[in-house]
């Protein structure tokens, strides 16, 4: 099963993209599920990296949880790319894909389809 923590913002996006709930069945709001989860709760953490703050609550998650974790890091400058990559990097032990990327997403898709096979490899 897969759920999504998100901020209002992104819950937007989800709503849009997903109207019939099709792909996520469960969502979550970022900050008020801190205090509800633990380990064990989840196989895999995928968090989207596109500024500090995003940075800080995958971290946050991924010190909680303690399981397998991907983060997925991009931006439009490649300062911050490298900034958050580093981020990441330096507080865990998570997989990461860093791109630069904004509009078009296919260099993120790219990335993420490879790292998908090498899980269903393992």
């Amino acid at each position: 099963d897969v759920t999504v923590s998100s901020n209002p913002a992104a819950g937007k996006i989800l709503d849009i993209s997903d109207p019939e709930g099709v792909y996520v069945k469960k969502r979550v709001d970022i900050e008020k599920c801190l205090d509800e989860i633990e380990e064990g709760d989840y196989d895999l953490l995928v968090g989207c990296v596109h500024k500090d703050a995003a940075a800080t609550f995958f971290i946050t998650y991924y010190h909680i949880l303690k399981c397998k974790a991907l983060a997925i890091v991009f931006s439009r400058d490649g300062d911050e790319v490298a900034e958050f990559a580093d981020m990441v990097e330096s507080s865990t032990d998570a997989d990461i894909i860093a791109v630069r990327a904004f509009h078009n997403p296919n260099p993120i898709k790219v990335r993420f389809d490879q790292y998908l096979k090498t899980l269903e490899q393992d």
